[in-house]
């Protein structure tokens, strides 16, 4: 049984009841806008606007749009004010040239099927579901869904980004050992939901989610427009440039585990789950990839001690395998896991934290983070 929380990155308003039955693309309700005020600095000089305002209060604006225009040196010189944002511009203050633009409340998808079991008024939701999951070491993006799609033809196969084509768009590569800017920018273009990879370079993966995070959907069509068919796309789907990367071992030219590409491997074309902790998620929370069962929500599968259903597992850390405390008090230590199933240890800060129980070489017992622990590697 895995259970996973959808929160609001501040607040938010919820559109679904305890017992509710969800699919992936289930609302779940709005994030608030009350707190997403954006403040724009227009040029004055005496208390006037020397700008020329283009957009008025009360209206509603996309990301880059502009709002205002200066002109400087005669003419000869320009500068635009674009709006960082999709939303309602609130006011515009003549004497002290600040605009505050109000951003749109943003939906939250379920982004896996299953049972609705717990809401938090405003804050969260949780979700349970039935299948298997991996643990990722590094996250990049926004929590997505998609179906996985396998490009890689072995766990430690250095992927040609040529081979990343337009079949991948909505769905989730695995490309194997590294993933490089040149992957990224392959699966921007195609519009891949999502990339894994057993390895990849830290700094070329946080410029990338910064470009991203800069890209508005005009500039998304004048670098990849020529690359495809877009059938005036902005209008018709909304489309949204991004990308969310899992790494499932590390930084570098590191090959993905045998046993997690085999299950990808097995499930390709299921629908599976990238979960990417943000700012918000609780400490030490790692990046995971989830594939829930292919019946979906509606499934009676999905009743309580229904047969058949596999119980989620962290793939590489299981029953049985050599592990290395790499945190808390007994830093150091080795031992072998007890027991690898979806347990929870509350910390002395009342957070729940996923956790395994580990029978050390010593012989004692304990339960501890799983963000606490590191497989040791036998040659």
């Amino acid at each position: 049984m895995i259970r996973k929380v959808r929160r609001f990155p501040l607040s938010g308003e919820v559109a679904v009841h305890e017992g509710d039955l969800v699919k992936p693309d289930t609302l779940l309700g709005y994030e608030s806008a009350e707190e997403k005020l954006h403040l724009i600095k227009l040029d004055v000089s005496d208390q006037k606007l020397v700008s020329v305002v283009v957009r008025q209060q009360g209206d509603t604006v996309k990301k880059g749009e502009t709002i205002a225009l200066n002109t400087y040196a005669m003419g000869l010189g320009l500068t635009e004010y674009c709006t960082p944002v999709d939303g309602t511009i609130v006011s515009i203050d003549t004497m002290t040239g600040l605009v505050q633009i109000r951003e749109h409340p943003a939906p939250l998808k379920a982004l896996l099927p299953g049972r609705v079991v717990s809401v938090s008024s405003s804050e969260s939701i949780v979700i349970e579901t039935r299948g298997a999951y991996v643990e990722g070491a590094y996250g990049g993006g926004v929590p997505c869904g998609g179906m996985l799609a396998i490009v890689a033809k072995s766990p430690g196969a250095l992927t040609n980004p040529a081979e990343m084509t337009s079949r991948l768009e909505g769905k989730i590569a695995v490309i194997g050992a590294e993933c490089k800017h040149e992957h990224l920018m392959a699966a921007l273009r195609v519009r891949a939901s999502g990339v894994i990879a057993g390895g990849g370079d830290l700094e070329a993966l946080r410029s990338f989610q910064e470009f991203v995070g800069n890209l508005t959907g005009e500039e998304y069509e004048a670098r990849f427009g020529a690359a495809r068919d877009f059938r005036n796309v902005w209008e018709e789907d909304e489309y949204t440039p991004g990308l969310s990367v899992i790494l499932t071992e590390g930084f570098g030219n590191i090959a993905i585990r045998a046993g997690v590409f085999d299950l990808l491997r097995s499930r390709e074309g299921c629908y599976a789950f990238l979960d990417i902790p943000g700012k918000y998620s609780e400490y030490g929370e790692p990046p995971q990839i989830i594939i829930p069962r292919p019946e979906g929500a509606g499934d009676s599968s999905l009743e309580p001690g229904a047969p058949g259903l596999e119980q989620g597992a962290y793939c590489g850390i299981e029953s049985g395998s050599r592990v290395r405390l790499v945190g808390g008090t007994r830093l150091g230590k080795t031992g072998a896991v007890r027991k690898a199933g979806a347990a929870v240890l509350t910390l002395v800060t009342g957070q729940s934290v996923p956790a395994v129980e580990i029978l050390f070489d010593d012989g004692s017992v304990a339960t501890v983070p799983r963000s606490n622990i590191e497989a040791i590697r036998q040659s």
